[in-house]
């Protein structure tokens, strides 16, 4: 008898303690439980390449302006996410966009060269010497950004090449054999 007063004892103890742990399971479920998410807009920048965002990029740059300033306006990607569109090691890299770019940075420089003009002819006839060293600032910055955006046509650099834009001076080392005339042997 003694025995089974122990077992029982035993088994409503166990009983117990796992009712109590169930019902405490299932107030921290019911505390827990998630509503239905809702789809919400996503913050930040946009990460993934779009026609749209890329034809804005390129049609900006043609127009003079930086990527930096272009990047810093609301809804546009940061620079680095430009940039690993344009790198063709990167995962994100966007062929088209690519060739676009560099058209846009190649038109970007006609639109300095033509703005070194500009600058040139608004400078007032007075002797202001404030506003002639702006200009002449101006005008410097933008026949560096030309030169070195679109150097075959704005660079100050003389090449010389051959045919077609060939190197004139073969860059692989060519053999030369000398034969030496000389008198023969036998006579």
């Amino acid at each position: 008898m003694l025995f089974s007063n122990n077992i029982g004892f035993y088994y409503e103890i166990r009983f117990r303690s796992i009712y109590y742990i169930t019902m405490l399971l299932r107030r921290s479920n019911i505390q827990n439980k998630k509503k239905p998410a809702k789809k919400v807009k996503k913050l930040g920048r946009p990460s993934s390449y779009t026609d749209k965002i890329g034809k804005y990029i390129c049609r900006e740059i043609m127009k003079g302006r930086t990527l930096t300033s272009i990047c810093k306006e609301e809804g546009m990607p940061s620079i680095p996410t430009v940039y690993n569109w344009l790198n063709r090691l990167s995962k994100a890299h966007n062929e088209i966009f690519l060739k676009s770019y560099k058209e846009a940075r190649e038109i970007q420089a006609e639109v300095l060269a033509d703005e070194i003009k500009d600058i040139s002819d608004d400078i007032p006839m007075i002797d202001d010497p404030v506003n002639v060293s702006r200009a002449r600032l101006q005008s410097d910055n933008r026949k560096w950004l030309a030169a070195h955006l679109l150097p075959r046509k704005f660079s100050d650099r003389v090449q010389l090449t051959g045919a077609e834009g060939k190197d004139l001076i073969p860059s692989i080392p060519t053999k030369v054999v000398f034969n030496f005339v000389g008198e023969e042997e036998g006579e």
